[in-house]
């Protein structure tokens, strides 16, 4: 979703690599940031079938945010995860039920760490949209931390033969984008997803045509 600089890299101890399917893997920042290739070389392993879907810079001291399709978020220390090299598939991240997936991954900062990171204070915000086109926003600080592993916390009510297709750090200031299947967009001020609590289904911001689905925030 974004470029990594090398100065990125070199600021940071370790990066954090988590795969569409749950896994989780933290490998030494300087394995990559000495690297100057032409041609591509492996970051990660991952396992058929699989895909990356975050690439973090870190401090051994991180704590990351997973989201998943289910409904559910897990925030959890990474002091625990030993670094592997760069030809490693991770360990498991979060606890995902038969065709699910990661719905979003990101550095989150403890109150009072070194920057780096969606901060953990009551004034940061996430948005959520589901794939029939429900939405809302949360305070990150609903998500206390858990262990590694696990199924993690609910963030929203699903309907029958819903999923949440991204949970994504919002800035009440600023606008936020919603792609549709069918190649079109609406822009909303973030204050117009409406705050509700983890439970909550969300609101519909637009109608769909038949077919169409939610695709990104």
């Amino acid at each position: 979703y974004h470029a990594v600089t090398v100065r990125d890299l070199e600021g940071h101890g370790r990066y954090y690599a988590i795969s569409r399917n749950g896994q989780v893997k933290a490998t030494d920042a300087a394995d990559l940031a000495k690297r100057l290739e032409a041609e591509p070389n492996v970051a990660v392993l991952l396992k058929d079938g699989d895909a990356l879907e975050a690439f973090i810079c870190g401090h051994v001291d991180s704590r990351l945010f997973v989201a998943s399709s289910d409904g559910h978020a897990l925030v959890f220390d990474t002091e625990a995860l030993r670094s592997q090299g760069r030809r490693a598939t991770g360990v498991r991240g979060i606890l995902l039920p038969d065709g699910g997936w990661v719905a979003g991954a990101f550095a989150v900062q403890r109150v009072g760490a070194r920057a780096g990171g969606l901060s953990m204070e009551s004034d940061a915000w996430l948005g959520l949209v589901t794939e029939t086109g429900f939405a809302k926003r949360m305070r990150v600080d609903e998500f206390r931390p858990q262990g590694r592993g696990g199924a993690g916390l609910q963030t929203c009510r699903l309907g029958s033969g819903d999923s949440v297709v991204r949970v994504a750090p919002i800035d009440l200031p600023e606008d936020v984008l919603v792609l549709t299947s069918a190649g079109r967009y609406a822009r909303f001020p973030a204050t117009a997803l409406p705050s509700l609590g983890r439970p909550a289904r969300g609101e519909r911001l637009f109608d769909l045509d038949i077919g169409e689905q939610i695709v990104d925030l």
